[in-house]
């Protein structure tokens, strides 16, 4: 580390020193993680990541760091393991640059907390492998509340949340699940300590057995959390597959969800989840791309319970659908926006479930959760992962006027940008899909949208056998 950064990293150290003393109180009142994208950061910045059950992170775990800024940036990352001490890998990722790590070279399976010096970084943790591909964002700040609404433990599904604390004193949580068969609030996870400087995984599955759909809430009586859910399919399950998703901070009276398309052998469900103190009447609507009209779906979700509603294939409905086999009818491979709205302010968690119904749908699982507020500036980690076909973005401009957006790709030390990635029109309450160039054969690199006013913005990486949703991080 260079002697011109020393005071900078001497007083960054000492914030970080009196927040974990504090518990990090200041964080709680973050509401930006509600938007499925970290909040913004600056040039240092501290990042949360939970990780994935130990079975999962061994091996196939991986870690990306992205360094957007012009200087090179010091990284420095403590396991927090599951067992044993904590331990710390440090090193450089050079200025404009991505690195991935696995995670079994950064320590034993758990926590990460990751500290950058100098430059402008975004972290990226999930699984990669020649059968499964998943990532989420790291959290550059904890939270008192995390939720999530799609979520089951049907046979060979296992459905797991891993909570942690990332600070100097213990946290204290009370786990609530909203399921198909009631609340239920687990007794082992009540008034829950974790313990300073720690994680849990907590086994959805083994609380709450064999239901359709469970939603999940974490809140921390004392002390602030940072929580992610993986849904692990086995092969009794039908389709093997394995995503993971950050958790929203805070319900809203509405989501959007920017890239959605109905594939043939997949089905796919909006879960909604209603953690408010009424019921919520809820309105779904999908705007295609194209001239074609869809009917709005208007659903009721009562007071702490669970719905999902099936989008497309509305003829062959199958599996975890409502009595009333509500549907909104999309037509198959048509692109469209989907959005969620409660009426009159209602308290709601909205996130998609795409599952793969046979060997020969592109997707296995996902289930990213929408987005509530849209951004100026949006940043991901990484374009690429093993076996990629390919990546592109999904731009949703909610503004009464077109939007100028933009997109950069930083690698190897230098910021491209692309001809045709630059100021590319998109009209008022419409939507554009942008595809990256070469990803195929060019370099994993990260990717920045800059737009003159606040759009939506989703990445999809295409595998030969996953097809994997993501919001970003929001740099605003």
């Amino acid at each position: 580390m260079s002697s011109r950064r020393l005071p900078f990293v001497v007083a960054l150290l000492a914030l970080v020193v009196i927040a974990m003393l504090a518990g990090n109180a200041s964080a709680r009142s973050s509401s930006r993680a509600n938007t499925g994208a970290a909040p913004a950061i600056g040039a240092s910045g501290v990042w949360f990541c939970p990780g994935l059950p130990a079975s999962l992170q061994h091996g196939p775990g991986r870690v990306t760091f992205a360094n957007l800024g012009t200087d090179a940036a010091d990284i420095t990352v403590t396991d927090l393991p599951d067992s044993g001490n904590a331990a710390t890998t440090t090193f450089t990722v050079g200025a404009e640059s991505t690195v991935t790590k696995t995670r079994d070279s950064l320590g034993p399976p758990g926590s990460l907390t990751v500290e950058s010096f100098g430059g402008s970084v975004v972290v990226e943790e999930g699984i990669e492998s020649a059968t499964a591909n998943a990532s989420a964002p790291c959290a550059s700040s904890t939270q008192t509340r995390q939720f999530f609404a799609a979520g089951s433990t049907t046979r060979g599904v296992h459905q797991s949340v891993v909570v942690e604390n990332p600070y100097a004193s213990d946290a204290k949580i009370n786990v609530t699940l909203r399921t198909s068969a009631g609340v239920i609030q687990p007794d082992a996870y009540q008034g829950y300590d974790i313990s300073r400087r720690s994680r849990i995984v907590i086994p959805v599955d083994t609380v709450a057995v064999r239901q359709d759909r469970v939603a999940v809430e974490v809140d921390a009586t004392t002390g602030s959390i940072v929580a992610t859910q993986t849904l692990q399919y086995t092969a009794d399950a039908g389709v093997p597959g394995v995503t993971v998703a950050l958790g929203a901070a805070s319900p809203s009276d509405h989501w959007t969800f920017p890239a959605n398309f109905v594939l043939a052998g997949t089905t796919t469900w909006v879960a909604i989840t209603n953690v408010g103190g009424d019921d919520a009447l809820v309105d779904v609507q999908a705007a295609p791309d194209k001239n074609v009209t869809v009917a709005p779906a208007a659903i009721t979700v009562a007071q702490d319970a669970v719905t999902w509603l099936q989008v497309g294939h509305c003829g062959a409905q199958s599996g975890n659908t409502q009595s009333e086999n509500s549907c909104l009818a999309v037509p198959e491979r048509l692109p469209f926006v989907l959005t969620a709205r409660a009426e009159r302010g209602g308290s709601i968690v909205a996130q998609l479930l795409i599952r793969g119904r046979d060997k020969t749908s592109p997707v296995s699982v996902d289930a990213p959760l929408g987005i509530v507020d849209p951004a100026r500036r949006v940043a991901y980690a990484r374009s690429r992962v093993t076996g990629v076909t390919s990546t592109s973005l999904s731009v949703y401009n909610p503004s009464s006027v077109a939007a100028q957006v933009s997109v950069s790709l930083v690698a190897n030390g230098r910021t491209n940008r692309p001809k045709a990635l630059q100021s590319i029109s998109v009209g008022p309450g419409r939507r554009a899909n942008i595809v990256l160039p070469a990803v195929q054969k060019g370099p994993d690199a990260a990717i920045v949208v800059d737009a003159d006013q606040p759009v939506f913005v989703a990445r999809t990486i295409v595998t030969h056998n996953s097809v994997a949703y993501s919001a970003g991080v929001d740099l605003r």
